[in-house]
């Protein structure tokens, strides 16, 4: 049977498959990926999906595979029920819970980054929207306020974009909202399931049983050391090293500049006084002095302004 490269327009078309059936077809396949399975193909580039003249796909080169545990298809669904509403607040919440936030991260920036960033597609039809343009977008706000997201969202991200870039060229009218909506409310309602929440609540309960295990112990050894005098506090001070150099190097250019200062006027005192040697009648030490502290000075001047900071 022979297979023909998804991206292969121009080949699709001379066998008859319809390339609308073909990319519904496409698109379901990695939604039921991503939500129901778990695990997905994160390198669906063209050359890695193949089609055969019965319009079934076949997928290849599996050296790149992204998996989703529950929890985080639990907030994908979520984020994604959040954007087809419209719902811009519960989005950005849902993607701040998924993405580890440092410590010294300015969360209200964050979010109205992020809130700019979604602005910028509101009002626009869906089926009009650039899914790479959308990821590499929200990926640009993660990076710029240090935002550590899951390795395989960033896959799933990559994975997806590529997917709806095919579809698009398979079916420019495809109606993305009417595919992923049903999977994504599916699992949003399974998060709510008496399997699930019995799930959790044996979870939470051997870690309560682990700690009313073990904690009275760890808790008499921390005591015992507190009080023998044994406890140990480290302390890190961050960028402290950048503000030693700063200080350093503003100390040396106020003591250049008193010894600069100090130079004019000592200069100026010998001329005044008129102590040799002379040269034609003028003492030579006062003008080195003076030529000393010009040069000095345009080199102190030329390293502000190199700085930066007047």
């Amino acid at each position: 049977m022979k297979h023909i490269s998804i991206g292969n327009l121009a080949l699709l078309e001379k066998t008859c498959i319809d390339k609308k059936k073909l990319a519904t077809n496409l698109l379901r396949n990695f939604v039921a990926q991503y939500f129901k399975a778990g695990i997905f193909h994160a390198d669906p580039h063209p050359g890695n999906i193949m089609v055969t003249e019965d319009s079934k796909l076949c997928m290849i080169d599996f050296g790149q595979v992204g998996h989703l545990s529950e929890e985080l298809k639990v907030q994908l669904s979520t984020a994604l029920l959040a954007l087809l509403q419209k719902d811009m607040d519960l989005y950005i919440e849902v993607f701040m819970d998924i993405g580890s936030i440092p410590m010294d991260s300015k969360q209200e920036a964050l979010k109205l980054a992020l809130r700019e960033t979604l602005e910028k597609f509101r009002g626009i039809p869906i089926e009009r929207i650039d899914p790479r343009r959308a990821f590499f977008d929200m990926m640009k706000v993660a990076r710029d306020y240090h935002l550590i997201l899951p390795r395989d969202l960033v896959l799933l991200g990559k994975s997806f974009t590529t997917i709806m870039s095919m579809a698009r060229q398979l079916d420019p009218e495809l109606d993305l909202q009417v595919m992923i909506a049903p999977f994504a409310r599916s699992l949003f309602l399974e998060s709510f399931s008496k399997e699930r929440i019995y799930h959790l609540a044996r979870e939470g309960s051997w870690h309560l049983s682990n700690l009313l295990a073990h904690g009275p112990r760890e808790a008499r050894q921390i005591l015992k050391k507190l009080l023998t005098g044994k406890i140990q506090v480290s302390l890190r001070h961050v960028e402290l090293e950048n503000f030693a150099n700063e200080l350093d190097r503003s100390s040396n250019r106020l003591a250049l500049s008193i010894i600069l200062a100090a130079t004019v006027i000592s200069s100026s005192l010998v001329l005044m006084a008129r102590i040799g040697p002379l040269w034609k009648d003028t003492p030579v030490l006062g003008i080195l002095g003076y030529l000393f502290a010009t040069i000095m000075g345009i080199w102190l001047a030329i390293g502000i302004f190199r700085s930066g900071r007047l």
